[in-house]
């Protein structure tokens, strides 16, 4: 049992070692297309200036209109005073109203009528109150509208800085966009929280290309843990076949399927059919995806740009995979007969799957740079 549990792991090893020489450059251009946003987000975390402007721009616009208002405000409370003191002046009565004989009598002291000085304190005129108040000897003689306005403005301007004095402590340190620093990758938490954020920035693209609304622990043991169990099953099939090759030459030879003549490829054996198969329904399917994805019309999405994230399940393309993986599994014998009586055939092939790639890519950019001018 221990010896079993040793040749597995060692076999594990040995395949991840082989996996990560060989196929770099494909870790690398994954790893490029599945970090390029986090990253962005962590080192230009343009969502959260542009958030700290809008921010700003509002508090910013605001401040005028608070002080205006306030001003206003503490203006209105002064011409009320004024009104307040004729009203005391000349109402005998105390029964805060003028009577005939009491609004006579202010008319002809001031100047002014009953509704001067009981109408509310924004439409009263301030420049008729206060001449009213100084002839009486209610108010200073130095004192002017001007100073009174002026007055009020620089007291409202006090009071708002004030406020946002106070205000501005509270929340200055939530405006600040910090960046990363070397001492946040020695943290656990910057390593936990960029975990989280992958996990779920991974998910969420697998739900919206399969549509399936999947915890993290269900992707990582019925599809990944599955994949790569099936990589290194496949990697132990490779290696004992190069093992019999050494012990069987005739077998390197590899014969066609069709005429039995040796090929001396090993895309020849069978072991090599459904691996094949499977790469081409896959590569296939792929490319139908990415061209069905751009042009398919776009959900509705927020502003005039329309959503270039994946909105379109991938079952649509899985009859075009699965036909593929079917015909070359089909043809397979007639593929390598037909290889073997003329090489060229590999290059004409090859050109096939380069032009594959290049329509989806080429369909890929030129829908992104038309969507985005």
């Amino acid at each position: 049992m221990i010896a079993r549990v040793r040749k597995n792991l060692s076999l594990s090893w040995r395949w991840f070692t082989y996996w990560r020489k060989r196929y770099v450059w494909l870790r690398l251009a994954i790893v490029l297309l599945l970090f390029a946003d986090p990253v962005r987000d962590v080192f230009r975390p343009t969502i959260r200036e542009l958030v700290v402007i809008a921010i700003t721009g509002i508090e910013t616009a605001g401040i005028p209109r608070l002080t205006y208002y306030r001003a206003r405000h503490l203006r209105q409370l002064e011409v009320k005073k004024l009104q307040r003191s004729l009203l005391n002046r000349f109402d005998a009565n105390r029964d805060r109203r003028l009577e005939k004989a009491e609004a006579q009598r202010l008319a002809k002291g001031t100047g002014l009528a009953p509704k001067d000085i009981t109408q509310s304190g924004l439409k009263a005129d301030l420049d008729r109150l206060l001449a009213a108040n100084q002839k009486l000897g209610l108010a200073d003689r130095e004192l002017t509208s001007r100073k009174i306005r002026r007055g009020a403005f620089d007291a409202a301007q006090r009071e708002t800085e004030v406020f946002y004095r106070e205000q501005h402590a509270e929340v200055e340190r939530l405006l600040v966009v910090s960046r990363p620093t070397w001492r946040d990758y020695l943290q656990w938490k910057t390593w936990s929280r960029g975990g989280s954020q992958f996990s779920g920035f991974l998910l969420y693209y697998l739900e919206e290309a399969t549509t399936v609304n999947w915890p993290v622990w269900r992707w990582l043991v019925f599809v990944i843990l599955p994949a790569v169990l099936v990589s290194v099953w496949r990697f132990a099939g490779g290696e004992q076949l190069t093992r019999r090759f050494r012990e069987e030459p005739e077998l390197a030879a590899a014969p066609c399927p069709r005429c039995s003549e040796a090929t001396r490829d090993l895309g020849a054996l069978r072991q090599r059919q459904l691996s094949r198969a499977v790469a081409s329904g896959v590569a296939v399917m792929l490319a139908v995806y990415a061209i069905l994805v751009v042009t398919v019309p776009a959900r509705p999405s927020i502003g005039d740009i329309p959503d270039l994230h994946y909105h379109l399940p991938i079952t649509p393309a899985l009859p075009a995979g699965l036909a593929a993986l079917l015909l070359r599994l089909i043809l397979w014998p007639w593929e390598v007969h037909a290889c073997h009586r003329r090489p060229r055939l590999r290059l004409i092939g090859l050109a096939a799957s380069a032009c594959l790639v290049v329509v989806a890519a080429g369909a890929v950019v030129w829908f992104t740079l038309k969507t985005l001018g």
